[in-house]
């Protein structure tokens, strides 16, 4: 059976949104590369700078101000420069929108769950050290490595 398509996701939208979410909803993690100010055109067509997380794998990610506010605490920073190479989990939540309704929004949580083998990124993570990307040390910057994980990674990853 093939997943449902969101009519968002078909009208080739340029940022990320609740639509990259799919059916399952399940929470997204991607690496922030860096962060720009772009002017982008609002539905009414009035146009604003906004700051721009752009992503590894997903879309570019609009960072409004609680999601700024995030990264900073995520980071320990307020500068720009350093939320670069971040890792984020995003998920849905309802927020408040025009007019006081309720509406699914994106929001970037405050921490990312350890790295183990049933981890979204496990693949990815163990892939990059593989190819000499990254170090064990670099993804603990990121994840947080149990002991056992982090012995299984060692095995896994050694050059021959």
């Amino acid at each position: 059976m093939t997943s449902k398509r969101h009519w968002k996701a078909e009208s080739e939208p340029n940022y990320f949104g609740t639509f990259n979410f799919g059916e399952d909803r399940k929470d997204i993690i991607d690496e922030v590369l860096t962060i720009e100010k772009r002017e982008l055109t609002g539905s009414e067509g009035r146009k604003q700078n906004k700051l721009v997380a752009v992503l590894r794998y997903g879309l570019p990610l609009v960072l409004n101000v609680t999601n700024s506010k995030m990264m900073q605490k995520i980071t320990g920073s307020p500068y720009l420069e350093d939320w670069e190479g971040v890792w984020i989990q995003l998920y849905i939540t309802k927020v408040k929108a025009e007019r006081g309704e309720k509406t699914d929004g994106v929001r970037i949580r405050s921490a990312i769950p350890p790295l183990t083998e049933k981890h979204p990124m496990w693949e990815p993570v163990i892939k990059s050290i593989q190819e000499g990307k990254r170090t064990i040390e670099s993804v603990e910057k990121t994840f947080t490595i149990p002991a056992t994980t982090k012995e299984n990674i060692k095995k896994l990853t050694v050059k021959k």
